[in-house]
């Protein structure tokens, strides 16, 4: 357990708060980078099927394909994270993530046909399960750098984070499809992300305990480290009790209901309004 050092100022030092919210800042901008790297294919479609040949169906399955990946790997990637902590585990999902989208607008070049869209559909699959366990090791982050009275506040800033990168990347890729064209759209809107990563494997700490930065005042504001749970293991009871839980289920069912609606918009509603409706891309 932390020792609970005793405060030296009745209000909060810039340090302290500085720390704190930098390790924010990288989550809030990794769930910005990673939403500008799921939306991408997305507008890129539109000159990616004359170009390499791919149908509508196509493009299709290769948006499945992803979500396939983000849903299947939630709940293992959290698990994974937790056993890892949180500094290696983002390091290592950001590099796999960054790696997928370098591949796409590159595999053109060694692949064709059905072997092309092979290798995007394993892509896209390998993309959302690098990017599923964000949220759930992000959740075990601002658990440990915040304390509770502040978790909404932190998650809620996160979530808006996911709104700015799902919204400006429509206009982004566009422009850049416009300016340059579909490859380098999506090898530039990606290259952030390796900035972000050194930083975070350079600075980020998976607890305010292991960081050299963090002071004593703060240790004492967030109090003692939580003890391990005796039994902390995962067991078919335990999962089966949580899936008959009221609460989980409802939740789980307006979170259906909700992106049902948000995947149809987000996934088609570029190529229906400049297909359909004869939209300007820009």
């Amino acid at each position: 357990m932390r020792d609970q050092p005793a405060a030296t100022a009745s209000f909060p030092s810039p340090q302290r708060i500085r720390v704190r919210w930098r390790i924010f800042l990288f989550l809030f901008g990794f769930g910005f980078i990673a939403y500008v790297q799921q939306r991408s294919l997305t507008v890129a479609s539109y000159r990616m099927m004359p170009d390499l040949g791919l149908t509508q169906m196509q493009i299709g399955w290769l948006e499945t394909a992803l979500l396939v990946g983000y849903t299947a790997l939630q709940f293992p990637g959290g698990v994974l994270g937790q056993r890892l902590g949180a500094r290696l585990t983002f390091v290592v999902i950001g590099l796999i993530a960054f790696l997928c989208c370098m591949v796409t607008p590159l595999a053109p070049i060694l692949l064709q046909g059905a072997a092309l869209f092979a290798g995007l559909l394993a892509v896209q699959l390998l993309l959302g399960a690098s990017q599923a366990p964000i949220f759930p090791v992000s959740s075990g982050v601002f658990e440990a750098w915040f304390t509770p009275d502040r978790w909404p506040l932190v998650q809620g800033l996160q979530s808006m984070g996911l709104g700015l990168g799902a919204s400006l990347t429509p206009p982004l890729i566009a422009w850049l499809m416009t300016a340059f064209d579909w490859r380098r759209a999506l090898a530039w809107t990606t290259l952030p992300a390796l900035l972000l990563i050194a930083w975070w494997a350079w600075y980020g700490r998976n607890s305010p305990s292991e960081h050299p930065a963090v002071s004593a005042e703060e240790l004492a504001e967030l109090g003692a480290e939580p003890p391990e749970p005796a039994d902390s293991g995962i067991s078919w009871p335990r999962m089966w009790a949580l899936m008959r839980n009221r609460d989980v289920l409802a939740l789980t069912g307006s979170y259906v209901c909700m992106n049902y609606v948000y995947y149809l918009l987000a996934n088609w509603c570029f190529l229906y309004l400049v297909q359909e409706r004869h939209f300007t891309v820009l």
